[in-house]
């Protein structure tokens, strides 16, 4: 019997940028190799592969090889700008929340959670009504979804922090509370971080692909991976490159993400047991100075 080998975080790093390599390629040049218009109908609806239409063509008779290339931009910008902007509110809201105590983050945390318990559909459905359908609606309604989760966690995380002795060193000494957050909390959190952000891009791209599928994304005729899906779903038997290619761009994505993600959570971890523990070095300096 073939024994098989332990994943490690160059295996899952090589691994990772081999299957997300298509997808984003495709979205990077696809606007240069796309062989014909995305939105304008060049066939006969439904019409299998061919040396023409090498995926076939769709409902409306568009080629899904050029939709493909392109349908990937909206849903990569998005997820990119969305998660950055989530992780950054829901960082700070995390160790503020942390740092002021139980009594200080029960208004905070309570919001959290009701905003928490909201299906993202409802918010994908509130934001398209306030802002309209498209890019908007969707960034706002990812950002909403997202940082509940993440804010929770770094809170209990930070907390966890709070109560370890550097902290209560570099408070004894007098350190500033904003160089004790930037120096001694937010080096300490940088795994979590970096581990959350990794799940958070994946859920943003099932959330965008939704919205596709919903129609709360981008509008007809431009092209969207979720769309496709939703558009071409009736004539899947017939032309089921239509939907499946779609699909499997979208799968690729979140699989190499969440690869590439563990490869550098393990990474940072293996950083971490190698060196002085990130956690003791700036509250050494501190009681350093003091002395």
């Amino acid at each position: 019997m073939v024994p098989v080998k332990a994943r490690t975080p160059r295996s899952d790093l090589l691994l990772g940028l081999l299957i997300i390599a298509p997808p984003v390629l495709a979205t990077l040049v696809g606007g240069l190799v796309r062989p014909y218009s995305a939105t304008a109908s060049v066939g006969p609806p439904l019409a299998g592969p061919s040396a023409a239409h090498l995926l076939g063509t769709d409902t409306l008779g568009r080629d899904v090889l050029s939709r493909l290339l392109l349908g990937g931009r909206s849903l990569l910008l998005v997820t990119l700008l969305a998660v950055l902007a989530a992780q950054v509110f829901a960082v700070l809201l995390g160790v503020l929340a942390g740092w002021l105590g139980r009594y200080g983050a029960r208004a905070l945390l309570g919001l959290l959670d009701v905003v928490l318990a909201v299906p993202a559909v409802v918010v994908l459905a509130a934001a398209a009504s306030a802002v309209g359908a498209g890019g908007a609606a969707v960034f706002v309604a990812i950002v909403v979804v997202l940082v509940p989760t993440t804010a929770r966690v770094v809170y209990m995380s930070t907390r966890t922090l709070v109560a370890e002795p550097f902290v209560e060193a570099a408070v004894l000494c007098g350190t500033p509370t904003r160089r004790i957050l930037t120096r001694e909390l937010l080096p300490n959190l940088w795994t979590i971080i970096v581990a959350g952000a990794g799940s958070r891009v994946v859920e943003s791209v099932f959330v965008i692909s939704a919205a596709g599928f919903l129609g709360f994304g981008p509008q007809p005729p431009s092209p969207d991976w979720g769309q496709m899906i939703s558009e071409n779903s009736a004539g899947v038997a017939l032309a089921p490159w239509s939907v499946l290619a779609p699909a499997l761009a979208i799968t690729m994505l979140a699989i190499g993400v969440t690869l590439l993600s563990d490869a550098c959570v393990a990474r940072l971890d293996q950083t971490t047991r190698a060196g002085r523990p990130a956690r003791s070095a700036h509250a050494d300096t501190d009681r350093a100075d003091r002395a």
